[in-house]
C-alpha cells in the first residue's frame, strides 16, 4: 500500500500534496504541511513516520515525487540528478549500499546467520544519510528479520556488523521472554518478527516516538523507555507494531495494520489506531499492553477528551 506525493516549490511556499494511491486506502492520517520558503514536511500519523526536511539542493528544484510505503516504509525519489545532490541516485545508492555491506567489519560472521535482502545508501524514511539494510535470519526462535539503519558520516558507517549482531541478540533475548510472540510466529505461513533499529535505537523518528508511542508508554506506566521496536508482519501489508525494553515485563502494541477478524491468533484480530487527539469512546483512544504469558490488557488513553 502506498501513496504518491508531489512536493512543489512556488515563490513563497513549499507544499506536499497527495497525487495518487497505488493500491488500497491511504495510511491513516497522512497530511501535507506547507511552510514559508525554506522547509516542507510530510508526516504520517499512527504508523511509520516519514518526516522530510527538503535539503537546499532539493528546495531549489521544481518537483519531487515521493512514494510512502506504509509498513514497508522506504521512500524513493524521481528527480534530475545534480552534482550537489546530498543523496546518490537510486542505482548508485544500491551499488554503494551493497559495497558498504561487504566492507563492514564482521561481514563474514553476519553471513553465517543472515541473508541480506536489500542494501541502500540514502535518506530512507526521513532518517539522516544511512546504510539501510533489510535482512532475514536463518534462526527459528524469536526475531527472524531486521530493518537496520546504520548512520553514515564522511562516507563511513558508524556501526559494524558486530554492533548489529550484538543489538539484534539483545533485542531477541527480550522478545523470547514473550512466549506469545513465538506462538504468533508459528501460527501461520509468511510471518516475520522484524527488529527495526536506527543504530541500536528504535527505527522510528523522534516525532513519531514523542507523539504516538511515548504517550502510551507513560499512560500505561511502563518502566524505562521504549527501546526495541518490532513489527509482527503477515505478508507485506498486515502487521502489528510492538515496543519493548529489557526492564519492563510488558510489551506495548501501539498500532496494527489490516487486522483479520477471522484469524485464529488474537494478535491478528486486534485493531489499534491510536491518535493523541482522541475521544474516550473512539477507536483511536484504544491500545494494548501484553504480559509475557500473552495475557492481553486492553487500555484507553487517559488524556483523551470525553
Amino acid at each position: 500500500m502506498c501513496v504518491v506525493w508531489a512536493v512543489q516549490r512556488t515563490r513563497s511556499l513549499v507544499c506536499a500534496v497527495p497525487q495518487a494511491r497505488c493500491r488500497g486506502p491511504a495510511p491513516l492520517g497522512l497530511f501535507p504541511l506547507c511552510r514559508e520558503q525554506g522547509e516542507a514536511y510530510i508526516q504520517a500519523q499512527g504508523t511509520h513516520l516519514l518526516d522530510i526536511r527538503l535539503a537546499p539542493s532539493i528546495r531549489a528544484s521544481g518537483f519531487l515525487l515521493l512514494v510512502i510505503l506504509a509498513g514497508v516504509g522506504v521512500a524513493s525519489s524521481e528527480e534530475k540528478t545534480r552534482d550537489d545532490s546530498p543523496a546518490p541516485p537510486s542505482d548508485q545508492g544500491k551499488e554503494q549500499g551493497w559495497k558498504l555491506c561487504q566492507e563492514l567489519s564482521g561481514y563474514a560472521r553476519l553471513r553465517e546467520r543472515f541473508q541480506i535482502d536489500q542494501a541502500i545508501l540514502g535518506y530512507i524514511n526521513g532518517f539522516d544519510l544511512s546504510l539501510f539494510v533489510r535482512l532475514h535470519s536463518t534462526g527459528s526462535v524469536g526475531l527472524n528479520a531486521a530493518w537496520w539503519w546504520n548512520p553514515v558520516s564522511d562516507g563511513t558507517p558508524r556501526s559494524s556488523w558486530t554492533d548489529f549482531l550484538e543489538c539484534f541478540d539483545q533485542a531477541n533475548e527480550v522478545v523470547k521472554r514473550h512466549s506469545w510472540l513465538q506462538d504468533w510466529l508459528e501460527s501461520g505461513p509468511g510471518r516475520s518478527l522484524e527488529l527495526h533499529a536506527f543504530g541500536c535505537a528504535t527505527g522510528s523518528r523522534d516525532f513519531d516516538l514523542n507523539y504516538f508511542v511515548r504517550p502510551l508508554w507513560r499512560d500505561a506506566i511502563l518502566a524505562g523507555e521504549p527501546l526495541y521496536e518490532v513489527l509482527a508482519r503477515r505478508a507485506n501489508s498486515s502487521w502489528a507494531r510492538i515496543f519493548l525494553n529489557s526492564t519492563e515485563p510488558r510489551a506495548l502494541i501501539a498500532y496494527t495494520m489490516e487486522p483479520d477478524a477471522k484469524s485464529a491468533h488474537w494478535l491478528d484480530r486486534l485493531e489499534v489506531s491510536f491518535h493523541p487527539r482522541c475521544q474516550t469512546e473512539e477507536k483511536n483512544a484504544r491500545y494494548f499492553t501484553v504480559l509475557p504469558s500473552g495475557e492481553l490488557e486492553p487500555r484507553r488513553f487517559s488524556a483523551c477528551k470525553p
